[in-house]
């Protein structure tokens, strides 16, 4: 939040070289804006007014007591490295819902991915996007995260790329550092598919590459930034359910696990060797990013190139 504050200030009063580290170093322990006078009000051309010690900016980029950020002025959404940085900005929130889960047989289905069963999930609210490279970096330059396995990070180049490359283990700490945690499988496949059980996030039709990141859409399979292919967005808004970049789950992987799923926030097997991930990636065919395949082909150590991850909160 001291990160996010500081580049909105940076922003409104039009300041150059506004860097990381000035955010860090210029936010105090008391998450008081620094160099705000004693009446906490900031006078100047560009109106920046009543900078409080609840992290308000008011009538600039509203920054509201639950420090969430208003765009409505649309100042740049506080420097776009910075918005891209901050822990979780962008969510769908998903109320209390009770949906059939598994494939239920308008495709062909695997076999672990039977029997389709009623369940019901808590509130909660999911990355409207993959996390993106930039964002992981912010994690990493808190000193909390670890450099990704993988030769193509380049946050500074390719910021809004979805960081790839990531054992379960950095996946994991990353949510925790943004507040949030990995997602069930349940919850996973609800944001994808819907109440209705689409095969695919936008429906049961189409597999183009306007709404996909498949396997032959891009030169050499490349992926693409978290929040391109619009057209190809779940009932909730989330973008590349299906395509781009596989996403880490919290569940261990089991053939059987639909079996022995709970009816309210099934969470999988106590134990296991993998974790599942889902929705297939940009190397992929269209059958693997179907919303209700599930996958334990990476190991939790290393990851793999073309698995990413989301977080829920």
């Amino acid at each position: 939040m001291k990160r996010i504050l500081y580049f909105a200030l940076c922003a409104v009063l039009m300041s150059t070289g506004c860097s990381d580290d000035e955010a860090s170093n210029n936010a105090n322990n008391s998450n008081n804006v620094n160099n705000v006078n004693n009446s906490n009000n900031v006078n100047n051309s560009n109106n920046v007014n009543n900078v409080n010690n609840s992290n308000n900016v008011n009538n600039v980029n509203n920054l509201n007591n639950s420090n969430n950020v208003n765009n409505s002025n649309n100042a740049n959404n506080v420097a776009d490295m910075g918005m891209d940085m901050a822990p979780h900005t962008e969510v769908a929130s998903i109320p209390e819902t009770t949906f059939t889960m598994g494939c239920a047989g308008s495709v062909a289905c695997d076999a672990d991915e039977a029997p389709a069963h009623e369940v019901t999930l808590s509130a909660y609210q999911i990355d409207l996007y993959e996390v993106s490279m930039a964002r992981y970096q912010g994690c990493v330059d808190a000193g909390t995260c670890t450099m990704p396995n993988s030769d193509t990070y380049d946050p500074t180049t390719t910021p809004n790329l979805p960081v790839t490359g990531m054992s379960f283990a950095q996946a994991t700490t990353f949510c925790g550092w943004a507040g949030g945690r990995l997602p069930t499988e349940a919850e996973w496949e609800l944001a994808c598919a819907g109440t209705t059980g689409f095969t695919f996030p936008w429906g049961d039709l189409t597999t183009e590459c306007t709404h996909l990141n498949r396997s032959g859409c891009q030169t050499d399979n490349a992926r693409l930034a978290v929040d391109e292919l619009a057209a190809g967005a779940s009932p909730y808004g989330l973008h590349h359910m299906a395509g781009n970049a596989w996403e880490w789950t919290s569940d261990f992987y089991a053939a059987d696990s639909y079996a022995n799923h709970a009816a309210m926030n099934p969470t999988g097997p106590a134990t296991g060797e993998r974790h599942v991930h889902r929705g297939g990636s940009s190397g992929n065919d269209s059958s693997l990013a179907r919303c209700q395949n599930r996958a334990e082909s990476y190991g939790d150590e290393v990851g793999g190139s073309g698995l990413g991850f989301r977080c829920v909160y």
